[in-house]
């Protein structure tokens, strides 16, 4: 029992030591690149390298940071689909309804990309579904409904999303499935109570 004990605790000492080489490795070439902390965690966000991640928040990077046109890095992770991210950074005090400078949402890109789990995170942690994304007046069903997201659509039809909203031309999420060719969801639509 003592020679297993002595190997654990061995292997446990070498991964600790192992972590805080990446850990020493990843400031080293954060600081090499001319990167701070929130550049850092605005980058690992897109990527979804968790362990950077976790190295930015730890050390003080702000997690509702705006980079470039007011993205945020909970946006990068919804843009790409970054589901773990997105996650550690909600965990972390993320805004899932703060706006970039075009009036844009991390679920608005989790929808626009087609990210159902990031989607579905950003819903069950207070995402507004019926954001208008932007100054044409489209909303997250508009978005998904053309781009024939089927799940996606789903997931907000079943949170009671507005089906007979109108963007600043007049254009329903309906009108965009319709010309679109996807019937599957103006099935959907329609079975929701949407108007042509």
């Amino acid at each position: 029992m003592y020679v297993i004990h002595t190997i654990l605790d061995k292997t446990l000492k070498s991964d600790i030591r192992i972590e805080s080489k990446k850990i020493s490795q990843f400031r080293i070439n954060m600081e090499g690149k001319g990167m701070n902390l929130n550049e850092s965690l605005l980058n690992a966000a897109t990527s979804g390298n968790l362990l950077e991640l976790k190295t930015a928040l730890e050390n003080g990077a702000d997690v509702n940071v705006k980079g470039g046109n007011g993205m945020t890095a909970l946006m990068f992770a919804s843009e790409f689909g970054r589901t773990d991210a997105a996650k550690l950074l909600i965990e972390n005090g993320a805004d899932v309804n703060t706006k970039n400078e075009e009036g844009t949402t991390a679920f608005m890109w989790a929808v626009s990309g087609g990210h159902a789990d990031v989607a579905k995170l950003l819903m069950e942690k207070g995402a507004d579904i019926d954001a208008i994304q932007d100054a044409n007046g489209e909303t997250t069903l508009m978005v998904a409904s053309y781009g024939g997201n089927v799940e996606i659509v789903k997931l907000l039809l079943e949170k009671g999303a507005d089906v007979n909203a109108k963007d600043n031309d007049g254009k329903t999420a309906l009108m965009r499935a319709l010309k679109r060719g996807h019937t599957e969801v103006v099935s959907l639509l329609k079975n929701a109570g949407a108007k042509e």
